[in-house]
């Protein structure tokens, strides 16, 4: 059990799904190869909310990994940029077709001080046993795991004969790996027998099983699955692990269907899930940790990180009614199901039916606890959320709320409209109360405080900031500059942003010709220069903005709109920006499915173009995502992930594009710290030869 609870980390972060009927302390992700892709995870048991101790730019991982080959195909894209192909000596850092470099697994002592790695009083070791069926990969797993081509690798079976070991190496963890023949039902040779004798003795003599199964061909029952792989004599005596390989062979969701008709008396899938052991997610589970910015990108635990996610305004809503909660935990699901990391949602609703703050300071705790639950179910399914304090219009509440209880209060001395909300020092009052309070809130289904949770990737100041009686835009630039100030005052550890919808202002006056023509009193470059806020926001709607306009009239638009903010963000503002709502009505004249795919393909591009290329563009969040059942929450921008679509499709491989990008940049990284590490270590060695000291080894 303790080595397993250490194979997180073996795994950086890429690609498989394991089930297991222990509760076991995991959450990696693991990659092997562009046609065979894997999803791994489990929830964390382990106290994982505290910031890192290293520094933001110090690498959290322990173990390098090579990934086969790293193609990103641009044809899924309508446009085509020949000049933006990763080049060639990127991808050959990827490839498995040159000898992998193993960096990490194989510190010296001088070597791990140099990369701020301190040994670990708590290193565990132990065996971990591969096995599974001929040709569903154990030997490719086994391979990345170690970190060199140990095992042979080919589409022929039982190419493997024999028990083979490697090494897998850490500061605090050292796995040795049995990499096995593949398990046969019927031995027709005495080599047959041979083989099948090695597989039984790794299994036996191994601290922890990791059963592979081709999820295309997986058994009805998890029964049926460890018996089959000759695994199931074991299940009371080891920890076992299944990981399911090959799942882009089958439909999202499929394979917790098929896990669905598990027989109660070995293993009951709603226990497995009620226990968050088992996870159907996609590419890459977030994990632990507060995200950061460096410069214009998004950084978690060292690495670059990408957002591609959706808005769900509704999460806490829902939630708030226990026997509703399930539809919560299925957006969550679906969302993972396409490799989807971050929700935005309300952390508000002031007033009115099912008010979260139905008067200044006084809460209903049905409704904090479905946004408990809310932030709990995200960070059971490996999310970050994004939560916004105040809406701009009256659902919810919205501004006029807080100036309605002011104006109730006896404090209606100035209170002539509701943009006062931004100036009015008893209704500034109650906002900040209010952010006070979610910011202090204790999670009464984590036990975490709010702003402790790393589960929350940033605060939103308020959902789309207007303020139309300033067009000069200082009235919204001070107001943002004095909540972003108190929200930091009380949490430094996430990031903030405004809540902008990116309307250009009096600061950039040669920007102004890019804005829809609508003015509200806010500065895209002055607002978001502010000290506290972290990252940038635009939202996209040229079907309402251009409702005149025919879809290529708003296509053009909404390029021109991008770029702009893009090229601000990165090199005015050198901050992350992302994208934070966007859609297709299908209440728009002339609807196709087709339509809105075209839209998101423009966007995606868009983040993806400049992404690759070390861009400001950080991600996107679609509006809105539904899942079944939710009919009067339909606007027309819905997306439901459940009902399979060419959309949902376009959503998966933006998630693989990004997840790829970031896999590039890892590596570019990695191998520049190897290089300085190397030549600092040469540097001694020359140094200690020079003084006639003998210098520290080769």
């Amino acid at each position: 059990m303790e080595l397993a609870s250490n194979l997180s980390a073996a795994f950086p972060g890429d690609r498989f799904t394991v089930a297991t009927p222990s509760s076991l302390n995991l959450t990696r992700h693991f990659s092997a190869r562009k046609a065979t892709q894997f999803l791994y995870s489990a929830t964390s048991g382990s106290n994982t909310d505290q910031r890192s101790s290293s520094p933001p730019l110090a690498f959290s991982r322990k173990h390098q990994l090579l990934i086969d080959e790293i193609q990103i195909d641009e044809a899924d894209y309508e446009e085509e940029d020949e000049d933006e192909e990763v080049s060639e000596e990127d991808s050959r850092l990827l490839s498995l077709s040159v000898k992998p470099n193993r960096s990490m697994a194989l510190l010296d002592d001088y070597e791990m001080e140099e990369l701020d790695y301190s040994a670990d009083p708590n290193h565990r070791s132990g065996y971990v046993a591969v096995v599974g069926k001929p040709n569903v990969g154990k030997s490719t797993l086994s391979n990345q795991m170690i970190g060199q081509k140990l095992s042979i690798v080919t589409d022929k079976p039982q190419t493997t004969r024999h028990r083979i070991l490697g090494i897998s190496s850490g500061p605090d963890y050292q796995m040795v790996l049995y990499d096995t023949p593949g398990v046969i039902e019927r031995k027709m040779h005495k080599l047959d027998t041979m083989m099948m004798k090695n597989v039984r003795s790794a299994a036996v003599n191994a601290d922890c099983v990791l059963v592979i199964v081709d999820a295309s061909k997986m058994p009805e029952t998890i029964d049926e699955v460890f018996e089959d792989e000759g695994a199931g004599s074991l299940r009371d005596n080891v920890p076992i692990l299944l990981v399911l390989n090959k799942k882009d062979l089958i439909k999202p969701g499929e394979v917790a269907k098929k896990l669905q008709v598990a027989t109660a008396a070995r293993l009951d899938i709603e226990d497995f899930l009620q226990k968050k052991v088992y996870l159907e997610g996609g590419v890459e589970a977030t994990g632990a940790g507060f995200i950061q910015t460096r410069g214009p990108h998004f950084v978690l635990n060292g690495d670059l990180f990408y957002a591609n996610g959706f808005n769900a305004y509704w999460l806490m809503y829902v939630a708030a009614d226990p026997t509703q909660r399930s539809k919560v935990s299925a957006a969550f699901r679906e969302a993972r199901s396409h490799d989807l990391t971050v929700a935005r949602t309300w952390a508000f609703s002031d007033g009115g039916y099912r008010a979260l703050q139905y008067a200044p300071g006084a809460y209903n705790q049905d409704m904090f606890q479905g946004l408990d639950f809310v932030v709990a179910e995200a960070r059971r399914y490996g999310m970050k959320l994004i939560l916004s304090f105040a809406n701009n219009y009256d659902s919810f509440g919205g501004k006029k709320q807080y100036v309605n209880w002011a104006r109730a209060q006896g404090g209606g001395g100035g209170l002539a409209s509701d943009d006062d909300f931004f100036t009015h020092p008893l209704v500034r009052t109650y906002y900040k109360n209010h952010i006070r309070t979610v910011l202090n809130r204790q999670n009464t289904f984590t036990g975490i405080r709010y702003k402790d949770d790393p589960t929350i990737m940033a605060w939103e100041l308020m959902n789309e900031p207007r303020c139309t009686s300033d067009s000069s835009g200082r009235t919204i630039q001070a107001w943002i500059t004095e909540m972003a100030w108190f929200v930091k005052s009380i949490d430094r550890n996430h990031l903030l942003e405004a809540g902008l919808e990116g309307f250009y202002g009096p600061s950039t006056p040669q920007r102004m010709n890019v804005n829809p023509p609508v003015q509200v009193g806010t500065d895209f470059v002055a607002n978001n220069r502010v000290s506290g806020i972290d990252f940038a926001t635009v939202h996209s709607y040229p079907d309402q903005w251009l409702s005149n306009s025919n879809d290529e009239s708003q296509l053009s638009f909404m390029n021109n709109w991008l770029d702009a903010h893009i090229q601000d963000a990165q090199y005015v503002l050198r901050k992350p920006i992302l994208i934070a709502e966007f859609g297709k009505s299908w209440k728009d004249a002339g609807f196709s499915a087709y339509r809105r795919d075209q839209l998101f393909n423009a966007v995606y591009y868009k983040i993806y173009a400049s992404a690759k290329r070390g861009g400001a563009a950080a991600g996107g969040l679609f509006w809105q995502l539904l899942t079944e059942g939710m009919d009067s929450f339909r606007d027309g921008y819905e997306v439901v992930l459940g009902q399979s679509s060419s959309t949902g499709d376009l959503i998966a491989r933006q998630s693989h594009k990004l997840y790829q990008v970031r896999k590039i940049f890892g590596r570019m990284r990695n191998q520049e710290r190897w290089r300085k590490a190397r030549a600092a270590r040469k540097g001694q060695w020359q140094s200690g030869s020079r003084n006639g000291r003998k210098g520290v080894g080769n």
